[in-house]
């Protein structure tokens, strides 16, 4: 969980960045923000192999207890089967709500700086 946090965090605040430096024309600030944003980018994808790996074997592993315990009337080594397999479905549900949090943060974070550097731009013009 902390390296999704972190993934996340690394998304929203190089994003932040990014649209800051260009706000104000900051090249520094920009390129920090696309790097940052990068690493967010880079450990969503190594946390999304390991997710898909503990997946894959949560289903072959939970239909393997599920078969069994039919196979020889243990119903508790069934029911231990199906929940496995539905822990594995879970967590496609996970990554499409942590997707959503992340794209809605940076919406938000996006437009309140837009607000700032705006009402900077228009108190300077004045």
């Amino acid at each position: 969980m902390a390296n999704k946090f972190n993934e996340i965090t690394d998304k929203v605040v190089g994003e932040v960045k990014e649209m800051a430096g260009k706000l104000t024309n900051n090249e520094g600030l920009e390129l920090k923000g696309k790097l940052q944003k990068g690493l967010g980018k880079a450990r969503g994808v190594a946390g999304d192999v390991v997710h898909e790996i503990e997946d894959v074997k949560d289903t072959v592993f939970g239909s393997a207890k599920e078969t069994v315990g039919k196979l020889t009337d243990n119903r508790t080594l069934e029911l231990k089967g199906k929940f496995q397999k539905r822990k594995a479905r879970g967590g496609i549900t996970n990554k499409i709500i942590y997707g959503t949090g992340a794209v809605i943060g940076v919406i938000i974070i996006g437009g309140a700086i837009k607000k700032i550097v705006d009402k900077n731009i228009t108190t300077e013009t004045n």
